[in-house]
């Protein structure tokens, strides 16, 4: 009888280590697929639909499409767009910046407590929310500085790591504030959208007056006739 008691209890273990290694893995897998998207050179097309854009991010369009139109004029040149195009993405990341900072705080403490409680886990999970909430806060930090040193590639090159780093938070849950401002790719996307839907119309346009004169011509055939 004590040898299948012992026997259960070892079973009972081996299984509640099986469950935890298998949790473990499948939190490995989560990050490596997380730093994969992080480390990847495209930021997410988040905002792609006219209809759904907030206020601001309609005025940050029309600021695209006067930068395409300059350069469609050639009068386009970097400084002229530079501040007006960056402006709210800066004061974003300095947004951000500030949030991420103090939910960095507050997981330090439930770190600190929950070490002091021996509660090993918990920690754990607070000590990995803290290194990406100083990750995001830094990468902030990273933007305001390119922007400060009117270093344009930096700035991009800063901003696709700041949305990718978002994306993967939002993916987990993580409550972030709704950006008033568009990528490049998101207003080439939506302004492509209404090139394309005027060419369209044009050929409709176009189809439309040629059957009219096709008509007409019909009807003088028939009235020449008679």
């Amino acid at each position: 009888m004590n040898k299948i008691k012992k026997l259960c209890v070892i079973l009972f273990f081996a299984s509640c280590s099986l469950v935890i290694l298998a949790q473990e893995q499948k939190e490995e897998r989560n990050i490596t697929k997380k730093n994969e998207i992080i480390q990847s050179h495209q930021a997410p097309l988040e905002y792609t639909d006219f209809k759904t854009l907030t206020l601001g991010q309609k005025k940050h369009l029309e600021l695209y499409r006067q930068q395409q139109k300059m350069r469609m004029e050639g009068t386009y040149t970097p400084r002229k767009c530079f501040v007006p195009i960056y402006t709210p993405m800066v004061e974003f990341a300095n947004q951000l910046r500030s949030i991420f900072l103090k939910s960095a705080e507050n997981a330090q403490k439930i770190y600190e407590k929950s070490m002091a409680e021996k509660k090993i886990q918990l920690a754990k999970r607070m000590q990995a929310q803290y290194n990406t909430f100083i990750n995001v806060a830094k990468q902030c930090e990273v933007v305001e500085k390119a922007f400060k040193d009117r270093k344009k590639k930096e700035l991009d090159d800063a901003l696709v790591i700041l949305l990718r780093q978002i994306y993967v938070l939002t993916q987990d849950g993580v409550k972030i504030p709704k950006r008033d401002w568009l990528t490049q790719k998101e207003a080439d996307f939506i302004l492509g959208q209404f090139t394309q839907k005027q060419k369209v119309s044009m050929t409709h346009s176009k189809t439309s007056k040629q059957g009219n004169v096709v008509d007409k011509v019909n009807i003088r055939a028939k009235d020449s006739k008679n």
